[in-house]
């Protein structure tokens, strides 16, 4: 170049921004009064301010760098994804085991039902009058395992939602970290 260096033009053969430029430029402003002038409204600077921006870029440069150069910025992060991947797969086994026991109580529940069903229909010899009532009652409605037990029919219901809740979030779970 022809010694006349604008700030755009020392910051890119520096490789830094024109604010550090301007930064530097500001706190050595004394020594560098012979080295600029304006042009037409442009700061401009010759070979020695170049130099000048060179070696104040540079100690600077070695000052900031850290004593390990070695560290794995990424290592940490990488941990804690493993870490939460493990994680995410003892939930997803863990509402595998769910879905299954809940299938279990259900097939539970079903056979109770049709037992309650079985045996509200077969008749006694008691009294058929009062057995035709209740047979011709029972055939107009199912038979609920929870009838009588009114504590329990909060758990039924929470039951039913939870379980339709499982079956609904866990089998993709499990298919993506088994497949």
């Amino acid at each position: 170049m022809n010694g006349k260096y604008k700030v755009n033009e020392i910051a890119n053969l520096l490789g830094v921004s024109q604010t550090t430029i301007y930064k530097r430029f500001a706190e050595m402003k004394k020594p560098m009064k012979p080295h600029y002038y304006k042009e037409k409204g442009i700061l401009l600077f010759n070979e020695t301010a170049l130099n000048l921006f060179r070696e104040s870029i540079s100690t600077a440069t070695k000052d900031s760098i850290p004593a390990k150069t070695d560290l794995d910025i990424n290592s940490p992060i990488k941990e804690e994804i493993s870490e939460l991947k493990k994680a995410v797969l003892v939930m997803a086994e863990k509402m595998q085991m769910m879905v299954e026991e809940n299938r279990a109580l259900r097939s539970e529940v079903l056979t109770l039902q049709k037992s309650l069903e079985y045996k509200n229909s077969e008749p006694t010899k008691t009294d058929t009058k009062k057995e035709s009532l209740v047979s011709s009652e029972s055939q107009s409605r199912r038979a609920d395992p929870r009838e009588g037990f009114p504590a329990r029919s909060d758990f039924w219901k929470e039951l039913q939602k939870v379980s339709a809740w499982l079956e609904g979030v866990a089998s993709p779970f499990v298919q993506v970290f088994r497949g």
